[in-house]
C-alpha cells in the first residue's frame, strides 16, 4: 500500500492558488485591503475556498478574509450590473470579464482557427498544442452554420453540442442533439451552443466509492489542468500551473460532475 501510495502524485493546487492570491495581495499594496470570495450560498463546493483560506492564513496571518455568499446579492438580472461595477473598481479581479470569456467554447473555437495560437505561441509550440484539439463546428446564423447544422442531424452520434459555459452539466449527444435542432435549429438560439467533434475514449477499471462503499466499475478518467495567473495591464508577475484534478466517470454517463452520482474524483498513478 505504501508504494501504492507513493505513485499517487502530489497536486499541491491549493497551495499554489492561495500563494498567487497572496502574491495579488501583496501587489496591490495597501495592508487593510481584504480578500473576499464570493460563492453561491447553496454550493456543495463550500471546501474548495474554505481550503484556500486556510492555506491563504497558513501563508500570512495578517490577510483580512471575507465570504459574500450569493443570498446577500442582488436578484440575478441586477447581478451583472454589480459585476460591471466590480470590474471597474480598483480591486484585483479573480477572474476578470476578459478571463472569464476565455473559457466560453465560442472562445475554444477561436483558438482553434488556422493562424490563431500562433499568434500566441511558438509554431513548435501550437503544433504540439493542437494535436490536442478536437472538431469545432459553429451553430451561428450563417451559411456555415447552417450545414453544421444539417450534419448534427444526419449523424449526432459523431457529435457532442455543449452550451457555453464548461465544467457543467447540460452537454447534449446523439439522439437529443437532433431533437433539439429539429427544434431550434432555424433560429437564434442555437447560437447559445457550439458543436463539438465526440471523443470516445477506453474505460478503465477502477473503484467507485459513493457512501462509503466501493464498486468495481468501467470508468472514463477526465483530467484537468489547473493554472494561476497575476497580472497588471500588459505584465504578467506570474504564470504557472497549479496542480491537476482527475474525475472518474461512469462509461455509460454522458454528463461528468461530483454533483451527480455517476462521478467521483480520483487520482493518476505514475508507472
Amino acid at each position: 500500500m505504501h508504494e501504492l501510495i507513493c505513485q499517487l502524485p502530489d497536486s499541491q493546487c491549493t497551495e499554489i492558488v492561495a500563494q498567487a492570491i497572496t502574491k495579488a495581495w501583496e501587489c496591490y499594496g495597501n495592508p487593510k485591503a481584504a480578500i473576499t470570495f464570493v460563492v453561491s450560498d447553496d454550493t456543495r463546493l463550500i471546501f474548495d475556498p474554505r481550503s484556500i483560506i486556510s492555506e491563504i492564513y497558513a501563508q500570512n496571518q495578517k490577510i483580512k478574509i471575507t465570504i459574500q455568499f450569493f443570498s446577500k446579492l442582488p436578484v440575478w438580472s441586477q447581478l451583472w450590473k454589480v459585476r460591471r461595477e466590480i470590474e471597474l473598481s480598483c480591486a484585483i479581479k479573480s477572474p476578470t470579464v476578459g478571463q472569464m470569456l476565455t473559457g466560453l467554447k465560442a472562445m475554444h473555437e477561436v483558438f482553434a482557427r488556422p493562424e490563431v495560437l500562433e499568434k500566441f505561441l511558438e509554431s513548435s509550440v501550437s503544433e504540439k498544442l493542437r494535436q490536442t484539439f478536437v472538431g469545432f463546428h459553429k451553430l451561428d446564423m450563417t451559411g456555415a452554420g447552417d450545414l453544421n447544422v444539417e450534419m448534427a442531424k444526419e449523424n449526432p452520434q459523431n457529435f457532442v453540442m455543449k452550451p457555453q459555459k464548461d465544467g457543467e452539466s447540460g452537454n447534449i449527444f446523439g439522439d437529443e442533439i437532433r431533437g433539439l435542432l429539429q427544434e431550434i435549429g432555424s433560429d437564434r438560439r442555437r447560437s447559445a451552443y457550439t458543436l463539438m467533434d465526440r471523443i470516445f475514449p477506453k474505460p478503465r477499471p477502477n473503484y467507485f466509492v459513493e457512501s462509503g462503499k466501493a464498486k468495481k466499475e468501467e470508468l472514463i478518467p477526465e483530467t484537468g489542468i489547473f493554472g494561476v495567473l497575476v497580472a497588471s495591464s500588459n505584465t504578467i508577475l506570474q504564470n504557472d500551473c497549479g496542480g491537476h484534478a482527475m474525475l472518474g466517470k461512469l462509461k455509460d454517463s454522458n454528463q461528468s460532475s461530483v454533483y451527480n452520482s455517476d462521478s467521483c474524483l480520483t487520482s493518476p498513478i505514475l508507472m
